[in-house]
């Protein structure tokens, strides 16, 4: 999908309700507005020099950050633009803006399953936004082509599928083509999907407290060697963390896209979890038998069996959770405990 089907945003309602109070400095207000301005007339080097010497002068702020993003991804430097992005949910969660920003830069690399993740959270922190409505009805439109697309693949007789196809390919005529998806009229010339359609709730499920010693055993044969070795290393990490009782290094686990169970917003969730690790005098926690699943490129599934124990509390749960890249650091998005 190309970036332009989905809609970015450059300065929203709710980023201009946070920098809108306190009220910012005359002369920083002119300072933003001639940086736009620069990257509106394509003067990108002399935005970018501009924005950091603002960010200087005013580090963290939103604004001159989230301007610094939408620079980077005008001149198609989405690695960098991920990361203002990414950094910004998570000094910001509650903002919308920088979640759908990232949707727009995940699906024009056509990770819609992540893209699809920061609009959940973007609608979740404000439900009557919008752009992030519409952004998320494309993606679901592009993931269902391709599991049309699967179908096709496994039956290329099957007309109700070539007929859905056609219908999408109506509205998003040069996307469908980009993607390499099948029409009722093509389906043996084009490129099969390169990924398989999948279902993820946008809830998790999260075990109570957990120290971690993982061994890379029972690991799925198809996942590249450089991903089974960072995926474990992720969840060690984590698991680590919590066993120290390590609270940010425990929480800087998760992507910022994580979405509690039971509705809760992120921010309770962490205050919560904060809690529940420090009330303990002592945790321990065992990883055993990890086995890991390829879901696409940048995320993975790995089962494992998890033993807890505290001063208070232990038991033993058979978990999966689900990591997902960002920009190269491999975050727990999603988590299922099965007692």
């Amino acid at each position: 999908m190309a970036m332009s089907v989905l809609r970015t945003t450059v300065i929203g309602l709710c980023m201009w309700a946070l920098i809108g109070g306190p009220a910012k400095a005359t002369d920083n207000v002119s300072d933003l507005q001639n940086i736009r301005a620069l990257a509106e007339a394509n003067n990108y080097q002399e935005a970018i020099e501009q924005v950091d010497r603002y960010l200087e002068k005013n580090p963290g702020d939103a604004e001159g950050r989230f301007i610094k993003g939408i620079i980077f991804s005008d001149q198609k430097r989405f690695d960098e633009a991920i990361g203002v992005f990414t950094a910004l949910t998570e000094d910001y969660p509650q903002l919308p803006e920088p979640y759908n920003n990232l949707a727009v830069l995940y699906a024009s690399r056509g990770d819609y399953s992540k893209a699809r993740d920061a609009l959940l959270v973007a609608i979740k922190t404000h439900p009557s936004y919008a752009t992030a409505h519409e952004n998320l009805g494309d993606i679901y439109a592009m993931m269902a082509t391709e599991a049309y697309n699967k179908a096709l693949e496994l039956d290329e007789e099957n007309q109700s599928a070539k007929t859905k196809i056609e219908m999408i390919r109506e509205l998003f005529p040069e996307q469908i083509a980009d993607t390499g998806t099948s029409s009722a009229t093509d389906t043996k010339e084009t490129e099969p999907s390169r990924r398989e359609p999948r279902v993820v709730s946008a809830q998790a499920e999260t075990s109570e407290d957990v120290s971690a010693s993982v061994s890379p055993s029972q690991s799925d044969q198809s996942v590249p060697p450089e991903t089974k070795r960072n995926a474990l290393t992720a969840l060690s990490t984590w698991a680590e963390a919590w066993s120290n009782k390590d609270v940010e290094g425990y929480i800087a686990s998760y992507a910022p896209t994580f979405v509690p169970s039971n509705g809760m917003p992120f921010s309770s969730w962490k205050a919560q979890r904060r809690n529940r690790i420090l009330a303990p005098k002592f945790i321990e926690v065992t990883i055993s038998e990890p086995r890991i699943i390829m879901l696409d490129n940048d995320r993975v599934r790995i089962h494992f069996i998890q033993q807890y124990r505290s001063n208070t509390y232990q038991d033993m749960v058979h978990k999966a959770i689900d990591l997902v890249n960002i920009a190269g650091n491999w975050r727990l998005i999603r988590e299922e405990t099965k007692k």
